[in-house]
C-alpha cells in the first residue's frame, strides 16, 4: 500500500498573514497589523517555510499560484484557528476558484471554496504542463460545495456540461512530469453539478495519491474517480464516506477507476449512489493490478461493486484485480436485476472472502460474456 506521511509543519520562521478586511498588499504581510489584503498576494510573494494565516471573511478571489516550496520547507497556507475563510465565486467571471500549475511543496487547510457557476468550472484545479511536473501537495478540511455548470438539478447534460469540483490534470510526457506525492484528506465535497465530469478527479500522469477520510457527497455525478487515461497510478483510497452521488445522464459509481494502475480502495462507505464501486475500462487499454478490501457498500442503485470494461467495440479490460473482504448489502434498490457483483470484460481477477447479503431479487452476481474473458475466480464467500 501506498503511505504518504501528512504534515502540515514547516521548517522555516517566516509568518506571513492576510486579512481581507483591514489588509493592504502593498505592505510587507509579516504581521496581523500590517497583513496584505489578498490572497493572491500570498500566492504571489510566500516563501519556502512561511506559513500565511489567513483571516475569517469572505475572499471574492480567484488566485493563481505563483510560488513554490522546497523540500522540507513547504508553503503552508491555512485560516487562523478558529475562523471560517471562504473563496467564493459569486458573479465571478473566471472559470476556476484557485489553480495550481507546475509548483510543489505547499499545504492548504481550513478553507471552504464555494458557488461558481460557469460551464466547465473548477474549483480547484492542480495541473502540469506536458514538461512541468508537481510534487508533495497536501490538502486538508477543504470543503468544496456549488461548483456547477448550471444551477438547475434537474437539467440533463449533455457531454459538453461540465464541472470539476476537484481536479488532478497531469499531462506530463514522461515519469519525471508527473503529479506525485499528493494527499487529499479530510476533505468535503458536496452539492455540486457537474455534469459529465467527477467530484475529485485525478486524470492523466498522476503517480502516488492518498485520498483519505473525505465526505463525498450529494453531487451530480460520479464521487471518486481515478480515470489516469492509462497513466494514473500507485493510488491509495482509504476511510471515504461516499454517498448520494447520483447522474441522471448515467450510472455513476461512488469511487470509479477507469485506467488506473495498482489502486487499492480500502475500508470506504460507498452507498445510494448509482454503483458503489466500479473498477472499469471504458476505452482502449488496460485497468490493472488494482485491489478492493474492507469496504462496506450498500443500497446503490444498480449494483454494488463491478469489474471489467463494457463495451465489445474496444479493447479495454480489466486485468489482476482483487475484490476482498468486503460487505455487500442490499444493493440494486432500482430493483435492476443486476445484483451485488458485476462482471462484464476481465480476466485473472478475483472475489474472496466477501459478505453478500442480497436484496429481494436475490441476485449475487450477473456475469456479461464479453470477450477477453478468463481465469476469474469467485471463493470463500459468504451468500445471504
Amino acid at each position: 500500500a501506498l503511505q504518504i506521511l501528512i504534515s502540515v509543519g514547516c521548517q522555516g520562521q517566516v509568518v506571513f498573514y492576510v486579512n481581507g478586511t483591514s489588509g493592504n498588499d502593498s505592505q510587507n504581510g509579516q504581521s496581523p497589523t500590517t497583513a496584505w489584503k489578498t490572497i493572491q498576494k500570498s500566492f504571489n510573494a510566500a516563501t519556502p517555510g512561511s506559513t500565511v494565516y489567513i483571516s475569517g471573511g469572505v475572499y471574492k478571489e480567484q488566485p493563481v499560484l505563483h510560488v513554490s516550496g522546497m523540500p522540507e520547507n513547504p508553503i503552508v497556507f491555512e485560516a487562523i484557528p478558529g475562523e471560517s475563510v471562504i473563496l467564493d465565486g459569486t458573479s465571478l467571471g473566471g472559470s476556476t476558484m484557485i489553480t495550481i500549475i507546475d509548483k510543489s511543496h505547499i499545504r492548504m487547510q481550513n478553507f471552504t471554496i464555494r458557488n461558481l457557476l460557469h460551464n466547465y468550472a473548477v474549483g480547484i484545479l492542480v495541473e502540469t504542463t506536458k514538461n512541468g511536473a508537481v510534487n508533495d501537495l497536501i490538502f486538508k478540511n477543504i470543503a468544496i460545495t456549488n461548483i456547477n455548470w448550471t444551477n438547475d438539478p434537474n437539467a440533463m447534460p449533455g457531454s459538453g456540461n461540465n464541472s470539476n469540483p476537484f481536479l488532478f490534470y497531469g499531462q506530463g510526457v514522461t515519469p519525471a512530469n508527473t503529479i506525485s506525492n499528493v494527499v487529499v484528506d479530510s476533505c468535503e465535497i458536496f452539492n455540486n453539478i457537474t455534469g459529465y465530469s467527477e467530484n475529485l478527479t485525478f486524470n492523466g500522469n498522476v503517480d502516488g495519491a492518498v485520498i483519505s477520510n473525505c465526505k463525498i457527497h450529494h453531487n451530480k455525478n460520479i464521487g471518486i474517480c481515478i480515470a489516469g487515461n492509462y497513466k494514473a497510478r500507485n493510488i491509495h483510497v482509504y476511510g471515504n464516506t461516499v454517498y448520494q452521488n447520483i447522474s441522471q445522464a448515467a450510472t455513476s459509481a461512488g469511487i470509479y477507476v477507469d485506467g488506473g494502475r495498482k489502486v487499492l480502495i480500502e475500508r470506504n462507505q460507498s452507498y445510494h449512489n448509482g454503483v458503489g464501486i466500479e473498477i472499469g475500462c471504458e476505452c482502449n487499454g488496460l485497468t490493472d493490478s488494482c485491489a478492493v478490501r474492507n469496504n462496506l457498500v450498500f443500497d446503490n442503485l444498480d449494483w454494488g461493486i463491478g469489474v471489467g470494461g463494457y463495451d465489445p467495440e474496444t479493447t479495454g479490460q480489466v486485468l489482476y484485480t482483487k475484490v476482498t473482504n468486503n460487505t455487500l448489502y442490499m444493493n440494486t434498490v432500482n430493483n435492476s436485476g443486476m445484483g451485488e457483483f458485476y462482471i462484464p470484460k476481465a480476466s485473472h481477477c478475483s472475489f474472496t472472502n466477501n459478505i453478500i447479503y442480497t436484496s429481494g431479487q436475490n441476485v449475487f452476481y450477473t456475469f456479461d460474456a464479453i470477450n477477453p474473458q478468463s481465469n476469474n475466480i469467485f471463493d470463500y464467500n459468504c451468500w445471504y
